[in-house]
């Protein structure tokens, strides 16, 4: 009777240890009125607003999980060449091979500077007007899951040191969009790439001055 006893208590304490240790990686609840809300690119959050991803699937959509350039990724491309299109008008913009929008880094910095400059301001705004009605709708949905700011230099001075100018760019247009559009900060995220992919004119060498750029890609 009594060894009965202590196996029965033994499996109520495992039975404890289970649910203490279920309850400590569940989900945690959001309030209903948080749960539905989504903040709209063109407003404030509204409470009967799908949430993320909740309307209407984007062109092209991708299911592969791409590598940091997006190489090898077709659906990224088409993704990115999509965005390009409804943004064919703009004429701060041009696209790469993966379809990713590019702005002269000289119209948003001044030389060797990664302060935007009052051009650059104007212009990053007027891009950020036509890109954020090409990729969400107007109640906030998209199914792009981010959208990767990509800082890049030309290939004169050294690696490191076009490092850190290229991620400091990218970090200060980051900002700048947050600012414009606090909802991005869910999607945005910032890296500087140096003079890893440089643009070459058809004889082989570098174009240094389409080097200096600014990319937006989003996955």
């Amino acid at each position: 009777m009594e060894k009965a006893a202590r196996r029965i208590a033994g499996i109520c304490a495992a039975i404890a240890v289970v649910a203490a240790v279920s309850c400590a990686f569940a989900p945690e609840e959001r309030p209903a009125e948080q749960a539905g809300a989504a903040r709209s690119p063109f407003g404030d959050a509204t409470a009967d607003s799908p949430a993320k991803g909740g309307g209407k699937p984007f062109p092209y959509r991708g299911t592969s999980t791409p590598d940091s350039r997006g190489q090898g990724d077709f659906s990224v491309s088409a993704v990115n060449r999509a965005i390009g299109e409804r943004m064919r008008d703009n004429p701060h913009v041009t696209t790469d091979a993966r379809g990713a929008l590019s702005l002269d880094s000289r119209v948003l910095f001044g030389y060797d500077s990664a302060e935007l400059s009052e051009e650059g301001r104007e212009s990053l705004t007027e891009f950020l007007r036509d890109y954020m009605r090409a990729v969400f709708d107007e109640n906030g949905n998209t199914d792009v899951s981010w959208i990767v700011i990509e800082g890049h230099t030309d290939t004169d001075g050294s690696y490191d040191y076009n490092l850190d100018l290229s991620e400091n760019r990218a970090y200060a247009v980051m900002e700048f969009c947050i600012e414009q559009y606090p909802m991005l900060a869910d999607y945005l995220v910032a890296v500087g790439c140096s003079y890893d992919d440089p643009v070459y004119r058809e004889d082989g060498t570098v174009d240094m001055e389409a080097s200096r750029r600014v990319c937006f890609l989003a996955r």
